[in-house]
């Protein structure tokens, strides 16, 4: 039986996730039900309005030449779940952001707001991923 993780309440800045043993009942006919896509580590942010954002750390993804992809669901308190609401969102790591899915220009992201201190997060996380694309990058130029 291969577990399956739900998103659970946790407090502000805590990573979060809760692995179910039901696989087998809840998902038999998917055939990837062990994969890392049904594991998400999700961290929780919130403004000072109350909006609060949750960001799984497990998908963080450097992007082609800087910065990097996180998937981020961003909802007003008291809403359920809402699959429209979780975005892919790409950060620069140099205070610029955009939602991949509703603009394709670069927005300011404050350290002070709360995608400011997504990006930070975000950014932090994936440094060592990005160090070794770009090392990668760097050795593949001196062989071209």
């Amino acid at each position: 039986m291969v577990p399956i993780a739900v998103l659970i309440a946790a407090a502000a800045t805590q990573p979060l996730t809760k692995l179910l043993d039901r696989c087998d009942e809840i998902a038999a006919s998917h055939h990837v039900c062990g994969s890392d896509i049904y594991k998400p580590v999700w961290r929780r942010f919130e403004s000072a309005t109350g909006e609060i954002a949750k960001v799984d750390m497990a998908s963080l993804e450097p992007a082609a030449r800087s910065g990097v992809i996180a998937h981020v669901y961003v909802t007003p308190p008291g809403v359920v779940f809402d699959m429209r609401r979780l975005r892919q969102f790409f950060f620069d790591c140099r205070g610029q952001y955009a939602d991949m899915e509703h603009t394709t220009e670069m927005m300011d992201a404050p350290p002070r707001a709360m995608v400011g201190m997504i990006a930070d997060a975000v950014c932090r996380a994936s440094e060592p991923a990005r160090k070794a694309r770009d090392a990668r990058h760097r050795a593949a130029l001196k062989d071209f």
